[in-house]
């Protein structure tokens, strides 16, 4: 159907994330970088745009894409990006964006505010550790893609990397967990993120930032991104749903968090507490239950089962419970029904969705935006992989921003709730790269 994108093949970069550092920070449109199982993606220069507000889903792209013009579908409905990405004729592309955590609860976002971005791009680079992939819509954007990287200088992260100080706003916060305690100690809630931002007090340069930050995380995905105004790079540590080619389904909630001092006797010590503290450990199970209940609304019973359980995993200035929730999809389903299932992932929402989603709504004093959103991928053969959105930095309207959350539970103490945002907002702020 359509135009195709077209490949070369070329050498391994010497350092994967150095080379697509630069090409983000050489870019001079919107463009997106995505590391995930397959290697780091970088894409840039928008052939098809879809954009969903809650009143509808919008498609527009250059006449030479899309000769008759934009498209518009009325309402708002997850799962029904397939069909939008079907009508561009542009044969197995791949669509790359995010999504915005007022995507679950779009009757709380404000008029016209996007809550889901995505697009097929003209030029595409896919490092891996033993080639270089370029991709283009036709052969003058292969050329051009293969050109920007041959010419692009990788460099180490340049400007003064400062740290921000995340231990402001302690008794605000506080008084917030109370009232989230008395919620989930009065009423069916049985757990609910509470999160909160911190102002960064300066601009940032944001593709030196994920360079920065990738030094010294280790997460399960990273990604750096432009879409008009708003720029971001983040760390995430978990996936929101993973849906193979053949319909294996993933999901990895971490819950039960504990610090990474890099001091291994104090660490060690630190993770036999996580793995002993009732509270965490309530945390985590029940979590991993809501996950179970996700994939059963959309894959075979028979092929559902917990995988890991309760393995600790390092995430940069932390270390977590984590689990692999997995299954098939159920005939008829498809990977868009996986991530609306599994969407919000309920370590960043909380149990009952529905009822910790209006909670949030109710508690926080400021909107997430991007935050406990999603970036994703859906590849050429069908593939979805989507990532959750924390230990990020946000810019956008002049502004920047950190944010982390805790999830609070009827053992939650409202004191270790504030250090455990400080734990997890470390991550990203001793890497922030001034503009």
């Amino acid at each position: 159907m359509g135009a195709r994108m077209l490949r070369a093949v070329g050498p391994a970069a010497d350092d994967p994330i150095l080379a697509a550092a630069a090409l983000a920070r050489t870019a001079t449109g919107d463009y997106i970088l995505v590391e995930g199982p397959d290697g780091i993606r970088f894409a840039e220069e928008p052939a098809a745009v879809v954009t969903a507000t809650r009143e509808g889903i919008s498609l527009t792209g250059a006449p030479s894409v899309l000769p008759e013009g934009p498209r518009r579908w009325e309402g708002f409905d997850l799962a029904r990006l397939p069909e939008v990405f079907e009508t561009v004729p542009i044969s197995e592309p791949n669509w790359y964006g995010w999504c915005g955590f007022s995507a679950a609860v779009p009757s709380a976002a404000a008029d016209g505010e996007t809550l889901v971005h995505a697009a097929t791009y003209r030029r595409e680079v896919h490092l891996t550790a033993d080639r270089t992939t370029f991709l283009g819509l036709g052969p003058d954007d292969l050329v051009a893609a293969t050109e920007r990287f041959k010419q692009t200088e990788p460099e180490e992260a340049a400007g003064t990397v400062t740290a921000v100080d995340v231990e402001t706003g302690r008794g605000a916060y506080e008084a917030t967990v109370k009232q989230a305690l008395t919620r989930v100690r009065g009423t069916n809630l049985r757990k609910v993120i509470v999160s909160r931002r911190v102002e960064v007090p300066f601009p940032v340069d944001v593709p030196r930032t994920y360079l920065a930050g990738r030094r010294v995380n280790t997460p399960a995905r990273s990604f750096c991104l432009r879409t008009g105004e708003l720029e971001a790079t983040g760390f995430p540590p978990e996936t929101v749903a993973e849906v193979d080619a053949d319909g294996t389904v993933r999901i990895m909630p971490l819950a039960g968090t504990r610090a990474l001092t890099g001091d291994p006797v104090r660490d060690e010590a630190l993770r036999t507490e996580l793995l002993t503290d009732p509270k965490e450990v309530y945390e985590h199970c029940v979590s991993v239950q809501s996950a179970l209940d996700d994939l059963s609304a959309v894959c075979s019973p028979e092929s559902l089962e917990v995988r890991e359980f309760m393995a600790v995993k390092r995430r940069g200035s932390v270390q977590h419970l984590g689990s692999v929730v997995r299954g098939r999809l159920a005939g008829g389903r498809t990977p868009w029904d996986a991530f609306k299932s599994a969407f919000p992932a309920v370590t960043a929402s909380g149990i009952p969705r529905d009822v910790s989603l209006a909670a949030i709504v109710d508690l926080e004093n400021s909107p997430r935006d991007l935050y406990s959103g999603a970036v994703f991928v859906q590849r050429e053969d069908g593939s979805l992989d989507s990532a959750l959105v924390l230990r990020s930095v946000y810019s956008s309207g002049g502004r920047c921003w950190i944010r982390a959350g805790a999830g609070i539970v009827p053992q939650s103490e409202p004191r270790r709730e504030f250090i455990e945002t400080c734990e997890k907002l470390a991550s990203v702020s001793r890497s922030i790269v001034r503009a």
